[in-house]
């Protein structure tokens, strides 16, 4: 434990895991396999473990090949023993061997062709193949040593003996400031090995397998001699010394010390921002739940995993078959590149490059986006960028089907916005979505759908609770958890969703959600029935699924805490057809029975399982995490002079985006408005009237009523009854113009068949427009396309055309810079203030702050994210306790934050909402805030306040759910009633009112 900055942290200390490709890694990977390989003779089920000598001849022959397939596997033991290949099996499809020094054998292969010897006969024994090579490396300068290991070298200098070094020389070099960028490593491989410089040009190019095991170098090695006397794994753990939770005794977990508290994860500390927050989530969750009272530290934790049972042999078969064959074809682009572009070395990023530039092939590879064409001598330079379709900031998601190639200046352009929201506003969507299809070709070309599908997406269409939502990132956010629950739980383990799936069905607890939602819907008229073959009528709710109701997730946590080890081994053993005699017969005894039809099932926990269940599901309050922080205290390393020598400063960084990024100019409009004569017309209406003889008349009755318009314009005084003269006895309209220059923000904008022409500042510009319009048959998709070609004149004598035009823009906007002249200083008013310049909306508001006077009248402020941004750099509160007049705060409105909304015949206000026997009346009354808005139009306001029901995971806007699934709050009266509430992660409520 350490302190830092004031607090204390736990640092731990230790070696980090290798790389896979490590010869160290790759041989104790090599030993487990052979070490767990069991033969099972087809015909008498009798299993065969391999004899010491079988297991050494086999590691000799797949420590320098990058595998066995099953039938090459049991030609080897067949040459090598008496058995007899045809009787006997396996259940592995393929033996992995050691890929690293495989691809390295591949290379000197390469370097004995190139001195005259003959290729090496794949078809003799290891043993022989590499005494063969050995004598010719001999003969040849080239240090023998580089083809072994020796693990009986102790310390520091067991990396440096020839084989291991030379691979980490490979594995670890990064390009020189040389031409070609292998200048240096070129030296070494000759100066350390021997070779020439026609052999390293070889070598340098050698890529191995990425990522990382999960055992540094120190523990491999403790464990390598129990691996080579045919250990098993987690034996082999146990005679080193290394005890994991699996090999621990009952009465070693019993014993074991657990941590009083879950430690939250680092920012980075798993290098991907999606599984450290939901994990951070569970982490809280646990916390709380161990630090309850009334529950405690758990016995036990079960994970539900996202995966299948298990994998079929043609399942896995198949999968081997595609990275074989992927791995072929990267290996003929390797040979490609080199060829046809001339570059000496292939790092991954240029596979990359170049597959995203053959997905391009149908578009005459054109970009997607700008439709620029990628000449061949340009591919590999920086005038392209590989460019996220989703931004990573929005979508965590580096795969292949999240990329593209584009120009660097549209790429830095595009910043964090979707492909398709990038091209709709440059005006390019219709030729994005063509060059898009072309490639995508129904199906048949390169592009994917899943890419299609990326390109095309909102940001609005992103799922917001999970964005990555791949099995792969789903199977390792278990995986990392059950890591971390370990220190705080004794018991941790794993279930899958295709076992809760079966005992959800089972216990008939499948239609559950559906019969607690029922009642709601139907009173709206959105239920109906299905009939099924035997005419029974089966219930359905209108565009409805249980994965509607967030406690879809309560229902599957109830099967996975019922779930017992024994159902796993049933099902497991049943998938995978294996005959386990009276181990299967006596769970099938114990925990199944036939229902009427002879079918199979689970047997219930408890008789009244269903009617439990309804009664806990339906007290279930669903917390949601509120959307508080405005900044976040980033730290950041500046590199100083001197080795290793790091300046941190801390500095605060925004939670999301400051504001949109387009740039308005601001400039002065003349706005004329006809309004109707009554009770509303104010003093400040009539001043800007725009006949001078109505606006006398109007004044002149207003100073009469002391300047009341109710008294003035309405009631007996009402134009109708009362008439209004001016001075030459002229009566006043019902409507009268009044007129005023108001602020407008503008932005200059390509004519394109986008543009909306009643937004065009100019008058003239938009009556030219309109006319060019109404001479292309009112198609914009005709009139404004090929402007060089087909130009708009201006003024065609002088050769004048608009190609851009200035077009109103936002309402709203906030100045991002001052005014500034030539020499950088601040450009001033009259008034000696500087002048705002470039202005930028700022999109979502971080608060509705509503405040309350003694009378009970409410008053709303909207705060951007901009602003709270802006007031904490400063030091001020984001959240204003008292408004311009005083009032004192009631609440805040943040989005996802809680009220408990009142109907007819409940009030949250006469009820105890901290007891929990409340839960289920408050359920049917709780809601998140969804979306805000308030927008501000000179002394009125339009609100648009969304609040979803706490239950609800789809935004479904029926107006006959109104008031039931949400509530869209348009006047600021309505909010007089409602209740905050502040729930823990346990969905207890905790706190009542602003907090």
């Amino acid at each position: 434990e350490i302190s830092v900055e004031g607090k204390n942290k736990i640092k731990r200390i230790g070696p980090k895991v290798t790389p896979k490709s490590s010869p160290v890694f790759q041989e104790a990977k090599v030993w487990q396999d052979i070490n767990k390989l069991i033969l099972t003779n087809e015909e008498t089920k009798e299993e065969l473990q391999l004899d010491e000598e079988l297991k050494t001849l086999l590691f000799e022959e797949l420590n320098w090949r990058e595998g066995f397939s099953k039938t090459e596997l049991l030609r080897f033991i067949k040459k090598n023993t008496h058995v007899d290949g045809k009787r006997w099996g396996s259940k592995l499809e393929k033996l992995e061997g050691n890929r690293t020094w495989g691809t390295l054998l591949k290379v000197y292969d390469h370097i004995l062709q190139i001195e005259g010897y003959q290729p090496i006969d794949y078809k003799k024994d290891m043993r022989t193949i590499l005494e063969q090579v050995k004598v010719c490396f001999k003969e040849i300068g080239i240090n023998t040593r580089i083809m072994e290991m020796d693990y009986s070298i102790k310390g520091n200098d067991f990396p440096k003996q020839p084989a291991y070094h030379l691979w980490h020389l490979l594995y670890s070099y990064e390009d020189d400031n040389s031409p070609t960028g292998i200048e240096g490593l070129q030296q070494k491989l000759q100066d350390s090995f021997g070779f020439t410089p026609e052999h390293t040009q070889l070598l340098a190019q050698v890529t191995f397998q990425e990522n990382y095991g999960n055992l540094s170098v120190r523990a491999l090695r403790k464990l390598m001699p129990f691996l080579q006397e045919g250990k098993i794994y987690s034996d082999a753990c146990a005679l080193a010394g290394y005890r994991h939770s699996k090999s621990l005794t009952a009465e070693e977990n019993k014993n074991r010390e657990l941590v009083p508290k879950l430690a939250l994860l680092k920012k980075n500390a798993l290098r991907n921002p999606v599984v450290e927050k939901i994990l951070n989530q569970m982490i809280n969750m646990v916390n709380t739940i161990i630090e309850d009272p009334n529950l405690g530290r758990p016995d036990e934790i079960r994970i539900e995993l996202a995966r299948e049972l298990k994998k079929t042999a043609k399942q896995r078969a198949e999968m081997t078959s595609a990275i074989t064959k992927a791995t072929s074809l990267h290996q003929k682009y390797r040979e490609t590149i080199k060829k046809d572009f001339g570059l000496s070395y292939v790092s991954r990023k240029d596979l990359i490059k170049y597959k995203l530039y053959l997905e391009l092939k149908p578009n005459g590879f054109e970009t997607l986006y700008s439709g620029t064409y990628i000449k061949p001598e340009e591919l590999f330079t920086n005038k392209f960028d590989v460019e996220h379709i989703i931004p990573q900031s929005v979508l965590f998601d580096d795969s292949f089907s999240n990329k593209t190639l584009e120009l660097r200046g549209v790429n830095l352009e595009k910043g964090n916005q979707t492909a398709i929201d990038y091209c709709i506003r440059k005006g390019w969507e219709n030729d994005f979505k063509a060059r898009v299809e072309q490639c995508y070709n129904q199906g048949k070309g390169d592009l994917k759908y899943g890419k299609r599908a990326k390109l095309l997406m909102s940001v609005s269409e992103i799922p917001k609770d999970f964005l990555n939502r791949d099995l792969g990132n789903t199977a390792y956010i278990a995986k990392e958890a059950k890591k971390i629950l370990l220190q705080a739980v004794r018991n941790v383990y794993p279930t899958t969703g295709g076992i809760t799936e079966r005992l959800r069905s089972d216990w008939e607890l499948v239609n559950v959600l559906q019969e607690l939602n029922w009642e709601k819907y139907k009173a709206q008229g959105l239920t109906y029935y299905d009939y099924n073959k035997e005419g029974k009528a089966l219930p359905r709710i209108q565009d409805w699924t249980k994965r509607n109701d967030h406690r879809h997730h309560a229902m599957d946590a109830i099967a996975v805490a019922f779930t017992k080890p024994a159902y796993i081994q049933y099902l497991n053993n049943l998938h995978a057809k294996s005959d386990k005699g009276s181990s299967i017969y006596s769970i099938e005894k114990k925990y199944i029975y036939r229902d009427e039809k002879g079918k199979k099932k689970f047997k219930k926990p408890t008789p009244d399982l269903r009617e439990q269940v309804k009664q806990h599901l339906s007290q279930i309050l669903v917390s949601h995490k509120a959307k508080n922080k405005a900044v976040t205290k980033n730290k950041n390393k500046i590199k100083i002079k001197g080795k290793n020598n790091f300046k941190t400063k801390t500095e605060l960084a925004p939670r999301g985006q400051l504001h949109k990024e387009t740039i308005y100019g601001k400039s002065l409009a003349l706005q004329v408005k006809e309004e109707k004569l009554n009770a509303s017309f104010t003093l400040e209406k009539a001043q800007i009237v725009q006949k001078k003889a109505y606006r006398e008349a109007l004044l002149k009755r207003l100073k009469a009523f002391d300047n009341d318009p109710k008294k003035a314009f309405s009631g007996k005084n009402s134009p109708a009854k009362n008439p209004i003269y001016t001075t030459e006895n002229k009566q006043l309209p019902e409507k009268i113009k009044t007129q005023q220059f108001i602020h407008q923000f503008t932005i200059r904008k390509e004519v394109t068949p986008d543009l909306k022409i009643d937004k065009v500042v100019d008058e003239r510009i938009k009556n030219i427009l309109k006319a060019r319009l109404e001479a292309f048959e009112n198609k914009p998709k005709k009139a404004f396309v090929n402007l060089d070609k087909n130009p708009i004149w201006l003024n065609q004598k002088q050769g004048i055309a608009i190609k851009r035009v200035t077009i109103t823009g936002v309402s709203n906007a906030e100045p991002l810079h001052k005014a500034k002249d030539h020499n950088g200083h601040n450009i001033k008013d009259e008034n000696d203030r500087a002048i705002p310049n470039d202005y930028v909306s700022p999109g979502n508001n971080h608060h509705i702050a509503v405040y309350q006077n003694e009378e009970g009248d409410l008053d709303d402020q909207a705060v951007s994210f901009y602003e709270a941004v802006i007031r904490k750099n400063q030091g001020l509160p984001i959240v204003n306790q008292s408004n311009e007049k005083g009032w004192p705060l009631l609440f805040t409105l943040k989005q996802n934050e809680m009220f408990v909304f009142p109907s007819e015949g409940f009030n949250p206000k006469e009820i105890d909402l901290l007891d929990a026997s409340n839960k289920s009346l408050i359920a049917d009354h709780l809601f998140r805030v969804q979306k805000l808005s308030k927008v501000s139009y000179n002394n009125s306001s339009i609100r648009d306040y969304v609040f979803r029901h706490h239950l609800e995971t789809k935004l479904n806007n029926h107006k006959n759910l109104k008031g039931i699934t949400y509530h869209n709050i348009k006047s600021i009266g309505y909010l007089k009633d409602i209740v905050k509430v502040r729930l823990n992660h346990l969905g207890e409520i905790v706190q009542i009112g602003e907090y």
